[in-house]
């Protein structure tokens, strides 16, 4: 069953169905029809509650990034390069491999 199934089937309203997807929406980041309600409802669990994900103020979505999130691409790379590592633009991920000494990630080009 799909959140979005169980919505057509328990929320009579427009008003609050509107609502619901718009939550799953910005919580998930899929559509109410390519999400489990199942999956759903253990994410919520998770993450102590619908309360929690969607509140700003004492809720998950209160933490960000000083510098904004493109800052962790910008500092990964920087660290990538010190260390003797490559950057590929535009190259799809095939594989990637990972130990103790490393990481190792093939892309579509080789």
């Amino acid at each position: 069953m799909t959140v979005h199934t169980w919505i057509e089937q328990n929320i009579w309203f427009v008003k609050v169905r509107k609502l619901f997807e718009l939550s799953v929406r910005s919580i998930i980041g899929c559509e109410t029809n390519e999400v489990s309600f199942l999956f759903f409802l253990w994410y919520i669990h998770q993450n102590h509650g619908l309360d929690c994900l969607v509140n700003v103020e004492n809720g998950l979505q209160c933490t960000k990034f000083v510098k904004g999130t493109q800052y962790l691409s910008f500092y990964l790379e920087k660290q990538i390069k010190q260390k003797g590592g490559e950057i590929f633009y535009n190259n799809f991920v095939s594989k990637v491999i990972q130990n103790k000494e490393g990481v190792i990630v093939f892309t579509k080009n080789g």
